[in-house]
């Protein structure tokens, strides 16, 4: 999902995932835990959220940007950093002027479950 953020495919399956037994959602939240769910959930839900020109500005492309095999937290923490300018300017959650609407939504209720 962090490097395709536009398949919300992906993103249901990990709600159904999120749906598991108590024992199974913590680990699969855990910051200890390898696949770093949480964060590639995050970082999914703040790529798919933006609106196509503060994607053009981040420089997001499908192709090539996750060559240097960043982990998920990393990918969130660089993304935070260079979202700071936009944050301000964002104004109102609006689903209309986001990139991939349907994986915002379905990331936003994966995190929920977790």
């Amino acid at each position: 999902l962090c490097e395709d953020p536009s398949c919300h495919l992906i993103a249901i399956i990990l709600v159904n995932l999120t749906f598991a037994d108590s024992d199974l959602r913590r680990e699969m939240a855990s910051p200890e835990s390898p696949s770093q769910l949480v964060y590639a959930i995050s970082y999914s839900f703040l790529v798919a959220s933006m609106t196509p020109d503060e994607y053009g500005a981040h420089n997001l492309s499908r192709s090539g940007m996750y060559s240097n095999s960043n982990t998920p937290r990393e990918l969130l923490k660089e993304t935070l950093k260079k979202d700071e300018h936009f944050r301000s300017e964002r104004g109102v959650f609006n689903e209309e002027n986001q990139i991939y609407p349907e994986t915002s939504r379905w990331c936003l209720c994966a995190l929920k479950n977790l």
